[in-house]
């Protein structure tokens, strides 16, 4: 269980577990969040680089909120605790991921999130598509040359896929690199 108590501008997570408390201080600025260890973690914090991570994946690297107690939209009365359950992206299976097109699905079902980062990584011109926040039907018909390009390169789908098909696709290329 987590108790979250707020201070000003920081926010104290507390994980009891038994007669151990362990915790961390997080300072929320805008869309940037530091986290301070307490000195009982204060060891395994200073060994590990977590800013140059961080910093130097953005997209690529990151914990995302998988479920919410309780659930967002629901109105509570103030103090009360709210469960997150955080999950590390890389390690998500394509597998478990609802309503992916059934190319992905034969491609990536049985690899994780970060294997399709990674491919999409290898090729510059998806990577900024991917980036850019267009839906496919916003894409120039260029754009989707070479999306159909990409997608025939990692053999989701053949030369004779029709636009949507490739619609489909990008459309969960989209969803796993930017969520």
């Amino acid at each position: 269980m987590a108790n979250i108590i707020r201070t000003g501008e920081s926010i104290n997570i507390e994980k009891m577990a038994g007669a151990s408390i362990g915790a961390a201080e997080m300072v929320i600025s805008g869309r940037k969040v530091e986290v301070m260890a307490r000195p009982e973690v204060k060891e395994f914090r200073d060994r590990i680089d977590f800013e140059s991570i961080v910093e130097a994946e953005p997209v690529k690297k990151r914990f995302v909120v998988v479920d919410q107690f309780p659930k967002a939209g629901v109105q509570v009365p103030a103090g009360t605790p709210i469960n997150l359950t955080f999950m590390y992206k890389d390690q998500i299976d394509i597998g478990i991921i609802k309503d992916m097109s059934p190319e992905m699905m034969n491609k990536y079902k049985d690899d994780k999130v970060r294997k399709v980062i990674d491919d999409i990584s290898s090729n510059t011109e998806a990577t900024k598509m991917l980036e850019s926040d267009k839906k496919y039907e916003e894409l120039s018909a260029a754009e989707k040359t070479t999306m159909k390009n990409y997608v025939i390169e990692k053999e989701i789908l053949t030369a004779e896929a029709n636009e949507e098909k490739i619609s489909s696709v990008y459309k969960d290329l989209f969803f796993i690199y930017n969520f």
